[in-house]
């Protein structure tokens, strides 16, 4: 018995764990809004959307259905060696001469225009006011080594449980960014760019109820609304030309970005039934095996005890 409970309570926690759901902002530009999308390979770059991304911590959990990635921002990625010491670097905030100092072990110094600090593999350090990540270090210094580094403005960690996206400012314009899916191995983000103007939070998922309006004398002609009339309520005595088309021109963009969003999470609230399936069909063939081996077992012992009174 104490089994079978044991067996409930970590089904309904991993049930738990999976409905865990997060709410994403949603984000209006006021200007020219331009989307792209890109992978990118575990402590590989890409220019998405003109923005220069590092991937350097990426991985996904399939049971929980949990991804998350680590971003270096405004990046650029290079490799030090003992005929390489020093390389320059381009990235959106300025030109930064990268050089490799010393090296013992697993550890590097690393020069950032003037400034040094030491890093370890696999971890992140500030120097001289840029992100360094150290991916990977071989050789011993000065006579034969190689050093990989990535390189960026800011660091950013996206997850499907926490912060699917986040707003950042690089060098006066608005980048939204936004973590599609991740695994192990690479990271697939959405960069929205907002030419021309700033990005401003929206309300999301809100209701509105309108009472006690009656609208009259409408008339609705080649897709215009002219001549309204509207009383008891807040408005009255309205004469406007309002264009639908370009209403729903205006949003296509958004309502496209909607819809790919929603094919995510209806395909996600397809997995975590299919769990659940799953799961209460394991439980309930457990429950009637136990069962079936109780019953059988008093069957015998009746048995047993039957035959031994005859016996006597």
């Amino acid at each position: 018995m104490r089994k079978g409970v044991l067996l409930v309570s970590i089904i309904i926690l991993i049930i738990m764990i999976a409905l865990i759901s997060f709410i994403s902002a949603s984000y209006d530009c006021n200007g020219t809004l331009e989307e792209d999308i890109g992978e990118i390979d575990l402590y590989g770059k890409k220019s998405i959307n003109g923005l220069g991304l590092g991937l350097f911590n990426s991985f996904e959990t399939s049971v929980t259905n949990k991804f998350s990635a680590d971003l270096l921002v405004d990046s650029a990625i290079t490799s030090l060696s003992f005929d390489v010491l020093s390389e320059e670097i381009e990235i959106k905030k300025g030109i930064y001469n990268i050089s490799i100092l010393n090296l013992t072990g697993d550890t590097a110094k690393i020069g950032v225009g003037g400034s040094s600090g030491e890093i370890e593999k696999g971890n992140i350090e500030t120097i001289g006011g840029l992100k360094v990540y150290l991916i990977d270090v071989d050789g011993e210094y000065p006579d034969s080594f190689d050093v990989d580094l990535i390189l960026g403005d800011t660091s950013l960690s996206l997850s499907n449980y926490d912060n699917i996206d986040d707003l950042i400012q690089v060098e006066g314009v608005d980048y939204v960014l936004s973590l599609f899916s991740a695994s192990d191995n690479n990271a697939i983000i959405k960069v929205d760019k907002c030419k021309n103007g700033i990005f401003t939070e929206a309300i999301v998922d809100s209701v509105v109820n309108v009472t006690d309006i009656n609208i009259s004398d409408t008339n609705v002609t080649d897709g215009n609304l002219t001549n309204n009339n509207v009383s008891e309520g807040n408005f009255s005595e309205i004469d406007s030309n309002v264009n639908f088309t370009e209403i729903n021109q205006s949003n296509q963009n958004q309502d496209n970005q909607q819809s790919i969003i929603e094919k995510f999470k209806n395909l996600k609230l397809g997995l975590i039934f299919l769990i659940i399936g799953i799961f209460l069909v394991v439980f309930i063939l457990f429950l009637y095996f136990k069962y079936k081996l109780k019953r059988e077992g008093e069957f015998k012992e009746l048995s047993n005890s039957y035959n031994s009174s005859r016996n006597n």
